[in-house]
């Protein structure tokens, strides 16, 4: 497998829609860069949403839509994490399922630490 390191030096800081990159690599170097450039883009709006979460009295209930996104990701990966026990705090009204946003926050904050 190729060497990607030069391809990834420039990743953090590419604006995709303005650059086109014509070379030539293999798949499964392309795959690398486009898993890179996933892990860099969610890795960002994480940052974010936890910079600027602001700690209230009151702790909202999330739907599974409005969960989804929170985070960025499908419903089906919503309940995913929830069979997996990622998502905890969840509290059914019926036949319907919330999420706390405190639990999506701890959440959030788990998965940033997993990743470093």
């Amino acid at each position: 497998m190729e060497d990607i390191n030069h391809y990834l030096k420039d990743l953090p800081n590419m604006d995709f829609d303005e650059k086109i990159i014509q070379t030539s690599i293999s798949i499964n170097t392309l795959a690398l860069l486009i898993h890179r450039a996933v892990d860099i883009s969610v890795e960002k709006k994480l940052t974010d949403i936890l910079e600027n979460f602001t700690d209230s009295k009151e702790d909202r209930l999330l739907s599974i839509e409005e969960a989804s996104n929170f985070f960025g990701v499908s419903i089906v990966t919503i309940h995913a994490w929830k069979k997996k026990g990622l998502l905890k705090g969840f509290k059914r009204m019926g036949a319907r399922v919330y999420i706390y946003e405190s639990d999506c926050i701890a959440c959030m904050k788990e998965i940033k630490i997993s990743k470093k």
